[in-house]
C-alpha cells in the first residue's frame, strides 16, 4: 500500500468521475455516505471496491479531498442537502481523527458571492458556507494544512446533472427552441478538465493555501451560448462571434481568482464537444 493516500468523498459526482482517472489508483481511497448510515458497511473502499480499515492507514500520509455535496435550490430537499453537505462531512472528519491527515481540500460554491439573493441565500449555499466554517476550524485545531476552492458552473461531456449548459446542448442537439427563461442572464463557466487540473495541483501541493476562487475571468450571456451552439450544429463552424461576454457580477469580497499555473482551455471549442 502506498505511503501516501488520497481520500475522496463525492467520487461518483460529475467532478469526481472526471478526477479519479487522473490519479494513481494505488493512492486512492473513497468514502461512501451510505457507509455511515449502515454500520455493517466498511467506511473506506479502494478503487477495486474492496474495504480498507482505518487501522490500515494510520501510518500513511493522508490528503482528504471533500467534493461530496447535494446540489439543489429546492426547499423541499432540505433534508437531503443537510445530510450530504453537513452530516456526511462531520462523520468523515470524526472518522479520521486518529490518522496522519496532512491536508484537506474543500470545494465551496460561488453562489455565496452572487448578486442573486435567491441563490446567495438558498439552503444549499447556507450549508456549504456552514461546513466551510466547520472544516476550517477542524483543520486549525488539528494543525492540518487546508485549502478551500470556490467553484462556479462546470461543464463537460457525460454530465447527468440538471444544469443549464447541459440542457441548452440537449435542446440544440434535438433542434428544440432555447430553453432559457431568462436569456439575458449571465453565467460563469469552466471546462471540467481545467477543474481537474486545479484539484490535482491542490492535491500535489501539501502546503496550506487558504481560500481562492477558480472561475472564469468573464461570464457569458446565456442566450448567446444557445446561439453559438445552434450555429455550430447547423454549419459545423465555431463562430465565436455569437458568444457575448460580460463582466462577472461577483461582489468585491469574493476570493482572489487563482489558477495555480493551470492553463485554461478555450471555452468555445470545449462547448462544441457537447453537441
Amino acid at each position: 500500500m502506498s505511503d501516501k493516500k488520497i481520500i475522496i468523498s463525492g467520487s461518483t459526482g460529475f467532478i469526481g468521475n472526471n478526477l479519479v482517472p487522473a490519479i494513481d489508483e494505488e493512492k486512492l481511497l473513497f468514502f461512501s455516505r451510505y457507509s455511515f448510515e449502515d454500520r455493517n458497511k466498511p467506511l473506506l473502499f479502494n478503487i477495486k471496491n474492496e474495504p480498507v480499515s482505518i487501522s490500515e492507514i494510520l501510518t500513511k500520509e493522508i490528503t482528504l479531498l471533500h467534493l461530496a455535496t447535494h446540489y439543489s435550490v429546492s426547499e423541499g430537499e432540505r433534508e437531503q442537502i443537510y445530510s450530504a453537505n453537513i452530516s456526511f462531512g462531520e462523520s468523515i472528519l470524526n472518522s479520521l481523527d486518529e490518522v496522519n491527515l496532512k491536508k484537506i481540500v474543500y470545494t465551496n460554491t460561488m453562489f455565496n458571492f452572487y448578486e442573486n439573493e435567491k441563490l446567495k441565500n438558498c439552503y444549499y449555499s447556507e450549508t456549504k458556507k456552514h461546513f466551510s466554517e466547520i472544516i476550517r476550524s477542524f483543520s486549525e485545531e488539528k494543525s492540518i494544512n487546508y485549502e478551500e476552492i470556490y467553484l462556479d458552473n462546470t461543464f463537460g461531456k457525460i454530465d447527468n446533472r440538471k444544469k443549464i449548459i447541459s440542457e441548452i446542448a440537449e435542446c440544440v442537439s434535438n433542434n428544440e427552441e432555447n430553453p432559457i427563461k431568462n436569456p439575458d442572464n449571465r453565467i460563469n463557466i469552466l471546462y471540467i478538465g481545467d477543474i481537474v487540473n486545479r484539484l490535482l495541483y491542490a492535491i500535489d501541493n501539501s502546503a496550506s493555501v487558504g481560500t481562492s476562487a477558480f472561475v472564469g475571468e468573464e461570464s457569458y450571456v446565456l442566450s448567446s451560448i444557445y446561439d453559438f451552439l445552434y450555429a455550430f450544429n447547423k454549419t459545423g463552424k465555431k463562430e465565436s462571434g455569437y458568444l457575448i461576454k460580460a463582466k462577472n457580477y461577483y461582489t468585491n469580497n469574493m476570493p482572489d481568482i487563482d489558477y495555480k499555473n493551470v492553463k485554461l482551455h478555450d471555452i468555445p471549442s470545449k462547448l462544441t464537444m457537447l453537441i
